[in-house]
């Protein structure tokens, strides 16, 4: 068996896609899916001496074939956190990027790679969830990770109840209970 062979037989491939200005876009296959089974893809091109590795918006499109939607900016900040922590760039457009010089293509590859993997298993968190919630969610990590940044966070904790029935909390730190829970405009704006 050759390199050739082995990179293929682990799920990595790489096609060039014709382009409309000529040069080549090559189209990297990997060998991750998405919770549906859809696989992941990014594209890779040369500008000038840099690479530009990219998604062409396809993580974002098939977030939003899931059911989740982005109404705003804010409920885009979770997408935006998991990229920014890959070290890649979310474009207004929703394409998720990086530009890293030829000798250091593998780093931007895996940022990309990364950014893209990260918002996928956010994705399969919360497929079916109210985006609402999840945003809220999202955000109250965030804040529960700046007040207590030393402590440990805990995800969906089970709890008991008196009367034996099993309650589940979003979040546990630093011995706290935390639940999520967005509020009805019905029940805010009623006397």
């Amino acid at each position: 068996m050759n390199c050739t062979e082995i990179i293929k037989s682990l799920g990595l491939d790489c096609i060039i896609l014709p382009s409309s200005d000529g040069k080549p876009i090559h189209c990297i296959s990997t060998p991750f899916d998405y919770f549906d089974g859809d696989g992941i893809h990014l594209y890779a091109e040369e500008l000038g001496g840099l690479v530009r590795f990219f998604d062409a918006g396809d993580t974002l499109f098939h977030v939003a074939g899931s059911g989740i939607k982005f109404r705003d900016k804010r409920s885009i900040k979770p997408i935006q956190k998991l990229v920014e922590e890959a070290g890649a760039q979310l474009s207004e457009g929703g394409e998720i990027s990086t530009l890293a010089t030829s000798e250091d293509s593998r780093e931007g590859f895996r940022k990309t790679l990364t950014a893209i993997l990260n918002i996928a298993g956010w994705e399969a968190e919360n497929a079916g969830v109210s985006t609402d919630v999840t945003s809220l969610a999202s955000e109250v990590e965030i804040y529960l990770r700046e007040w207590k940044p030393d402590h440990e966070l805990l995800y969906e904790q089970p709890l008991s109840g008196i009367s034996g029935r099993s309650h589940s909390f979003s979040f546990l730190i630093d011995g706290e209970l935390i639940d999520v829970v967005s509020s009805a405009p019905q029940s805010t704006a009623s006397e």
